[in-house]
């Protein structure tokens, strides 16, 4: 799966993770905010593949407060 970047033309493909930076939405949130036809073109972009581990990648789904915090820690109590 690919993260995306927001462009005015529509969406480009940046690298290999799913994984959204503290404070952003998570992808899931992303997507299901923009119109129908970024939705469609974020979908039409991916592998067989990609769409079929889409329901399955925690970092795209998951809310903030549910993913590791910042920092060099060595215990994170959930």
């Amino acid at each position: 799966m690919k993260s995306v970047e927001r462009k005015q033309t529509g969406i480009e493909r940046q690298n290999a993770s799913t994984f959204t930076q503290r404070g952003t939405r998570s992808g899931a949130a992303w997507i299901a905010s923009e119109p129908r036809n970024v939705q469609e073109s974020f979908l039409n972009e991916l592998s067989e593949q990609e769409l079929l581990a889409l329901p399955y990648l925690f970092e795209f789904w998951a809310f903030e407060h549910q993913l590791p915090p910042e920092g060099d820690w060595k215990t994170w109590v959930i």
